[in-house]
């Protein structure tokens, strides 16, 4: 296994999301509060790193940065969704995922 920073993955989290980083509960053409981005931390440090990559984004960033809180997995009908709709979720593979069939 191997083991990612908090750093790498705040920022590859917000390089991911584009411009949708500006859309309030918008990723893509999918919208609701389910759709609420964000970045979420456990320590104090982690926080600092997070606002620190979040603030040069500007007020109109909407991605929330709050601490973490207890998750709830998804149901068993969307664990490994790519896999089951027969895409690749590889590291770093640049096809893009299809929403919808």
């Amino acid at each position: 296994k191997t083991v990612v920073d908090y750093d790498t993955l705040v920022h590859v989290a917000m390089d991911r999301l584009g411009q949708d980083k500006y859309l309030l509960n918008q990723v893509g053409n999918d919208k609701g509060t389910q759709y609420r981005h964000g970045i979420y931390y456990h320590t104090p440090q982690q926080r600092d790193v997070a606002q620190a990559i979040l603030d040069p984004y500007g007020p109109d960033c909407v991605t929330e940065c709050l601490p973490a809180t207890i998750f709830y997995p998804a149901e068993d009908y969307h664990q490994q969704y790519l896999l089951k709709g027969g895409q690749s979720a590889r590291k770093g593979d640049a096809t893009p995922i299809r929403c919808y069939g």
